[in-house]
């Protein structure tokens, strides 16, 4: 299983907002900011979760993937965003991006739950426990963000369910995501309203028009 190398370049962005010492945490399991650079490599997924054993241990912090995640610069230009700005509707520009959701990872596998209860994207993956909650906190606030982003603010976060047990911190996590958080729960998941799946992307044309033109020259090349 392996992560695009997108994710981490996020998180580097991340620590370098916070000030921390990115390559020294790099260099307790034999990493490189270098090996950052190019944006079509991918990782084992071995790595990502070796560098969140070695970022919470240099930090002491047992909750670096929550101060991380606020930190994280907004996932753009990308082909993932693309597909939301193509499409008229978040609900549509969704669908789109879940079929191609494997270019950022294949660890984890995110589908929709709509149902007499609510909406809510569920992050399903074969790790189970295993998967490292750091990654998993990154992911469901990134995603979070992106999606308040491109809807203007009318996609809000009802509720986040983490499959974590519950921490000490839990104020802190509610702090972060700005709404009640669950823990020790079947899935990760963002619960939502369901009405946000009509809203309407307000798409930057010229902006459109430069991703059209990046994604058919990478086609050509």
């Amino acid at each position: 299983m392996k992560d695009s190398s997108i994710l981490l370049q996020l998180v580097h962005g991340a620590l370098t907002n916070m000030g921390l010492d990115a390559e020294l945490i790099y260099n307790q399991y034999g990493f490189t900011a270098k090996k950052l650079q190019d944006k079509s490599k991918r990782f084992k997924h071995d790595a990502n979760s070796a560098f969140w054993h070695a970022a919470q241990e240099i930090t002491n912090d047992p909750c670096i993937g929550l101060h991380v995640a606020e930190h994280l610069p907004l996932y753009r230009g990308q082909v993932l965003e693309y597909l939301f700005l193509s499409s008229q509707t978040f609900g549509d520009g969704l669908n789109r991006a879940l079929n191609y959701q494997r270019l950022l990872s294949d660890v984890a596998q995110a589908y929709l739950v709509d149902d007499d209860l609510d909406s809510r994207l569920v992050v399903d993956t074969r790790l189970g426990s295993k998967l490292n909650h750091h990654f998993v906190v990154c992911v469901m606030y990134g995603m979070s963000r992106f999606f308040e982003s491109i809807t203007e603010k009318k996609f809000i976060p009802l509720e986040i369910d983490l499959t974590i047990s519950e921490p000490l911190e839990v104020s802190e996590y509610e702090r972060v995501f700005a709404c009640k958080v669950n823990f020790s729960q079947e899935n990760n998941a963002i619960h939502f309203d369901g009405e946000c799946f009509l809203s309407r992307l307000g798409t930057n044309l010229n902006y459109y028009l430069c991703m059209s033109s990046w994604l058919i020259s990478i086609c050509k090349s």
